[in-house]
């Protein structure tokens, strides 16, 4: 009998000092992140993970590089890149919980409509994953970044550092600004922009859940309570655009074409449903 796998490993909320010098901070951030990528990693290594594993690694990737386009400044040193090696992993994560999520929920939702049953389509295959996992470059970067996690930060130069607390609030505020622009150019905007947003919004939302320790708590949970559900139907209309995509590559029949005519009414649906969450947290964050 195979042995059950391990359990997925979900986001932890790193715990900071208020009053730690910046790279003490980060060295907390980057901590948590690992534990959720490497846990995730080791699961789908032994050859018995399951989608939640999958999804669960994708997000800790997210997060930590996150983490390091936010944040990696306070470290005074650079960072070795690792995007030819992650880009891809990523896109092949993605892929797979695109199908997920296409067999899981879209499918049933059909089902439900008495639509023609559809063939099931085949899976990316994990093994390629696995492969992307133990590749040298990304192994090295985990390494690199676990490696300066555990090494002891020089109190010395603590001591000239800015308050880590004011430096996460005007970083996350810019980011903020930034994205209050775009969302204004949301309906107008094509897929492309669209996707971009979508993953900003995400990464301003991991960065405040990082250095929620440092953040005002009232306004943590304000800034919170308005991203999510905006993340939620945004995440909703992709999902769907990337279920049509995969109907569209589908062997005719006639369950297909009952299921590209209501993906693309639930598509333009859920548009509209997305442009007045983008219009409203928009509005919402300049009052």
């Amino acid at each position: 009998m195979r042995p059950n796998p391990r359990p997925p490993i979900h986001a932890r909320q790193p715990r900071i000092d208020a009053n730690a010098p910046p790279e003490a901070a980060l060295k907390q951030i980057l901590c948590a992140c690992l534990e959720q990528v490497q846990g995730n990693a080791a699961a789908i290594a032994t050859g018995r993970a399951e989608p939640e594993h999958l999804h669960q690694l994708r997000i800790g990737l997210r997060r930590l590089r996150s983490a390091l386009r936010l944040f990696g400044a306070w470290a005074g040193r650079p960072f070795e890149p690792c995007d030819p090696a992650l880009r891809p992993l990523l896109r092949a994560l993605g892929t797979r919980r695109d199908h997920d999520v296409l067999c899981a929920d879209i499918l049933p939702q059909l089902s439900t409509l008495g639509a023609p049953p559809l063939p099931l389509p085949r899976p990316p295959p994990i093994a390629r994953i696995r492969r992307m996992l133990d590749a040298a470059a990304f192994r090295d970067w985990l390494l690199s970044l676990q490696t300066y996690v555990d090494t002891p930060a020089d109190p010395q130069a603590a001591s000239a550092q800015q308050a880590t607390a004011q430096l996460a609030k005007r970083r996350l505020a810019k980011l903020e600004k930034r994205l209050r622009k775009e969302c204004r150019v949301y309906a107008a905007a094509d897929e492309a922009h669209r996707h971009r947003l979508r993953k900003r919004l995400k990464r301003l939302r991991y960065g405040i859940e990082l250095a929620s320790d440092l953040l005002p708590s009232s306004k943590r949970e304000r800034a919170l309570m308005r991203l999510k559900p905006l993340q939620e139907t945004m995440g909703r209309y992709n999902d769907i655009c990337n279920a049509r995509a995969l109907l569209e590559g589908m062997s005719p029949c006639a369950g297909l074409w009952f299921a590209l005519g209501w993906a693309e009414a639930r598509r333009s649906e859920l548009l509209r449903e997305a442009e007045r969450s983008v219009l409203l947290w928009s509005d919402r964050q300049q009052k």
